[in-house]
């Protein structure tokens, strides 16, 4: 019986001992050779987003060498976790001590025995830390939104192509088969010329305040002494600290706060905008590419207070050949493809499609309705699933299941309804897409091959500023035109100082990213 560490040392290991050379050598300069000859890779972040990519990296053909976070409680959880795998998997050959827990991620950076990062802190520390990781030899994994500002968008690209580094933005719904079929269905016409997409995703980040819940802020405020904030603030200014904002020790939530802080994140625009956004680009085949033009949101601004008045949706980016990405609410799905023979609708686990000309429907709220819970009668539904919601109606909450066998049991099954019913197969388009199962399996493989991922330089970053664009247009309450292969404003209009951090600690210089 061929045990697990047989199989990487006579099949991965086996293939890679004849190209070794040229694979160890493009790995981080000063390099020694690793225990089983794998790439290590150091996990920085370790909230609830960290933990999980922890647990993918320790199933990967390589070692996780060290974990950070500046709160000790969630360290030496992350140390404890790592160590019990590789203690319970001893036919890895791999050492429980193998890893270590570092408090410090420069300590990271500067460490030559390592060749690859994971990055999983808050969005306001994600571009120095994968810059700085490239410059310093390493390969980086990020997580989505890859940068808090255009600029900083700018300078990861620059510093990528320069030191010819393998980058990975955790965009992962590109590896999932539901996106990866509706983008190829687009993209070899299934429903024709598409000129509108519309994307659903939260509003924008709210001006800052000191804590969630003011009444409590004593206990939300309380002095934390397993936490570095000021490491955990980097450049951002000298807030106080909110266990909101750097929750206490492991915590099995995803932090809202700073996402919904100017300071730290940009909202529902960075989070989830982020995600289907990079869909449209994937769909439309766009990437490396963005809009020509932002036209400013007409909806109605929020009547609160704690968002700063801001309109939550409505903005609009169009590209030069005319396609226009509106985001929107009031709807359960993430990216709707209107095409004038049909319309794509599809989620994570979720998938339908309208045949007919869909693109004579624009923004019509009714239509958007229709089409999320699967009632559009507008054209004929050939297949649809968009799992079970709940729904308020004469004041009582029902939850509602789309499945059905008539339209869809699951997304794999209504796609397979779709092929049946309109006389293709996806397997067969003349077009096929990057084809990744696991974002970062992609991600460990392309690091030992030397290839591009499938959220590579000439992805994340440019779905990071369509982020920002959108961000600032509901932020300043305006539309401008756009350079995307400058990444800048054009024709005179918007304001540079948009497109960098806005406000700095003074003392944080050393945090600048730069190329």
């Amino acid at each position: 019986m061929t045990t697990r560490r047989q199989f990487l040392q006579t099949g991965f290991l086996g293939t890679a001992a004849l190209s070794a050379p040229h694979m160890f050598a493009a790995l981080a300069p000063g390099r020694t050779r690793a225990l089983n000859e794998l790439p290590t890779v150091a996990m920085i972040g370790l909230g609830l987003q960290g933990r999980g990519l922890l647990n993918q990296f320790l199933g990967q053909k390589c070692i996780v060498k060290a974990v950070c976070d500046c709160d000790r409680i969630r360290r030496d959880d992350a140390l404890r976790r790592a160590r019990e795998y590789y203690e319970s998997h001893k036919d890895l050959g791999i050492p429980a001590d193998a890893c270590k827990a570092e408090s410090d991620f420069r300590k990271i950076i500067d460490d030559p025995t390592i060749d690859m990062v994971c990055v999983a802190t808050p969005d306001h520390w994600h571009a120095y830390m994968v810059v700085e990781a490239m410059k310093h030899g390493k390969d980086a994994y990020c997580e989505k939104p890859l940068t808090y500002s255009v600029d900083e968008a700018r300078t990861i690209v620059a510093v990528a192509l320069k030191t010819g580094r393998i980058l990975q933005t955790g965009a992962m719904q590109r590896s999932s088969y539901e996106f990866r079929a509706a983008c190829e269905m687009v993209r070899n016409g299934l429903i024709g010329k598409v000129k509108y997409v519309e994307n659903q995703f939260g509003g924008p980040a709210c001006p800052r305040r000191p804590y969630r819940n003011f009444k409590k802020w004593e206990t939300e405020g309380a002095p934390n002494p397993d936490c570095d904030f000021n490491m955990w603030l980097g450049a951002a200014p000298g807030v106080p600290y909110s266990d909101e904002l750097a929750p206490r020790g492991v915590h099995n939530f995803f932090p809202g706060f700073w996402r919904e802080d100017d300071f730290f994140g940009s909202g529902g625009c960075g989070d989830w905008g982020a995600h289907h956004m990079d869909i449209t680009q994937w769909g439309m085949g766009k990437d490396g590419s963005g809009p020509v033009k932002v036209v400013a949101s007409t909806e109605n601004r929020s009547d609160s207070w704690e968002r700063g008045f801001r309109r939550q949706n409505g903005a609009k980016l169009v590209y030069a050949d005319g396609l226009e990405l509106l985001h929107v609410g009031g709807t359960r799905w993430g990216t709707v493809f209107f095409g004038d023979r049909g319309v794509v609708c599809v989620d994570r686990g979720r998938f339908a499609i309208w045949e007919g000309d869909g693109s004579r429907f624009g923004t019509d709220r009714k239509v958007r309705e229709g089409l999320s819970e699967g009632t559009f009668d507008g054209l004929k539904k050939i297949s649809y699933y968009n799992g079970t919601y709940d729904k308020t109606i004469g004041g009582v909450k029902k939850k509602f299941d789309t499945a059905t066998r008539d339209f869809g049991l699951s997304a794999m099954h209504a796609i397979k309804l779709a092929e049946d019913r309109l006389g293709f197969k996806v397997k067969n388009f003349k077009e096929h897409l990057y084809d990744s199962r696991n974002q970062v399996q992609n991600f460990v493989a392309c690091v030992t091959d030397r290839k591009d991922t499938i959220s590579n330089h000439n992805v994340g970053p440019w779905t990071s500023v369509l982020c920002q664009l959108v961000h600032m247009s509901y932020l300043h309450d305006t539309g401008f035109d756009w350079n995307p292969a400058k990444m800048t404003f054009a024709n005179g209009t918007g304001n540079l100082d948009w497109l960098c951090r806005r406000e700095v600690r003074p003392e944080t210089g050393k945090f600048k990213v730069q190329a």
